[in-house]
């Protein structure tokens, strides 16, 4: 369950990055608006997505189409796709290009560790050990079984248990190659 929650966490966190990104991406785009239109470098000019009247100040879409343009090049970036069909066309907007690629790696390598621990095995070295007591268990049940007028006095049966207990514990390998031990 607490994967579950983690994994929910990390995507709704990864919601929120992507959004906060996007509106820093077209907040950069319009830094360089006031500058005449032959000057005008950043990536909404450069793709030519705002300005095309006389004074270059026309918009070609709505404000929500620049973000959800911004929201797709924030995605690509972000999940390292990078398809390189659009870019930024200033030095910070390069720059923010590369902290966005390193937020979208660290992003990946945590929800692959979060991923990875939602589908390992959750077996532990005591759920081993108990697995191979209660085989050990069985095996002494048979032998009680076999020798059916005699029985196995408990003292006797108490030390061998602890004794493989104690020997399971100083050596893992006994229990991780799976001895036939009891067969």
């Amino acid at each position: 369950m607490a994967q579950i929650q983690s994994l929910i966490f990390i995507f709704f966190f990864f919601i929120m990055i992507a959004h906060l990104a996007a509106c820093l991406w077209v907040y950069m785009g319009f830094l360089d608006r006031d500058l005449p239109p032959e000057a005008r470098e950043s990536w909404i000019y450069v793709n030519e997505l705002y300005g095309s009247d006389a004074d270059g100040n026309a918009n070609k879409g709505t404000n929500g189409d620049l973000y959800v343009f911004s929201l797709y090049w924030v995605f690509t970036t972000l999940t390292t796709v990078g398809y390189g069909d659009y870019a930024g066309g200033t030095t910070a907007e390069y720059l923010v290009t590369l902290a966005y690629e390193f937020v979208g790696f660290c992003y990946n390598a945590v929800l692959i560790s979060v991923m990875s621990s939602f589908f390992a095995s959750e077996a532990t070295f005591d759920d081993l050990l108990d697995v191979r007591l209660d085989g050990m268990d069985l095996w002494m049940k048979r032998i009680e079984r076999s020798y059916k007028p005699y029985y196995m006095p408990p003292d006797l049966a108490k030390s061998i248990q602890d004794t493989v207990n104690e020997a399971f514990r100083q050596d893992y390998n006994l229990i991780v190659e799976e001895y036939d031990l009891y067969q």
